[in-house]
């Protein structure tokens, strides 16, 4: 028996981008009465979004005496991919606050042909996932980076300890599969009740001052009614 393959694409699930994205091996076939024919299917993911694939194959065979017998078959695949350091989008967004958790950086995973991922393609395996490193001089924390099933992206939990010489510039290095693609900095600012002096440590907000909300500093801060400071340079209230 003689067999050949031809493609039914209009039936494929979702459509194929087109007809190299797709070969069968061998596209063409003989043999013996009683033998078996392997063939291997092998789809180009290049181009197409992750998800569940049907492709529909038409055969054609006929034996030494009979006519063309033409039928088809599905064959199912699942396209999986993984997050591309040159393609997944970092956003920072406000200042972390010392002693607070700060979720002011999310990472929108995209894979090589810069389609989005919708689901946590890490499972654990360090080769594929996000880590972050944020330090200033000798101090250093490492953030968790957590999969947001509901918005599709990372979101960073990070925690800087509420200590006097901690505030000011953190730099912050980004990396996928122990490359480093994205480098940033952020100032951490003091909590409520702290200001930040100019030797850019927190202290406790002197009496007289009104330090009811976080990311005071010396310049701005602020006098209870009734209060003023004696100088530009001064943190004392009078």
């Amino acid at each position: 028996m003689r067999g050949g393959f031809y493609p039914l694409l209009h039936e494929s699930s979702p459509a194929l981008s087109n007809l190299t994205s797709w070969s069968v091996t061998p596209s063409n076939f003989t043999v013996a009465a009683g033998e078996i024919q392997e063939i291997a299917v092998t789809v180009n993911s290049a181009g197409l979004r992750p998800g569940r694939y049907t492709l529909v194959l038409g055969l054609t065979a006929w034996t030494r005496n009979s006519l063309p017998i033409s039928t088809s078959f599905s064959v199912d695949f699942q396209i999986q991919s993984v997050a591309d350091a040159n393609f997944s989008i970092v956003t920072v967004s406000g200042n972390p606050t010392l002693g607070r958790l700060w979720t002011g950086i999310t990472i929108e995973p995209r894979d090589s042909d810069d389609f989005p991922l919708a689901a946590d393609t890490s499972s654990g395996d360090p080769n594929v996932e996000f880590s972050l490193d944020v330090r200033k001089g000798e101090f250093i924390t490492i953030p968790t980076v957590v999969w947001k099933p509901e918005k599709l992206y990372y979101e960073v939990e990070c925690m800087i300890p509420r200590a006097t010489q901690l505030a000011g510039d953190w730099n912050l290095t980004l990396s996928l599969e122990s490359n480093k693609f994205f480098r940033t900095h952020v100032s951490a600012q003091c909590a409520k009740d702290d200001f930040k002096n100019i030797e850019e440590r927190c202290e406790p907000c002197p009496e007289g001052t009104a330090c009811k909300n976080a990311g005071i500093t010396f310049s701005s801060l602020p006098m209870d009614s009734g209060y003023w400071r004696s100088g530009k340079r001064s943190t004392g209230a009078c």
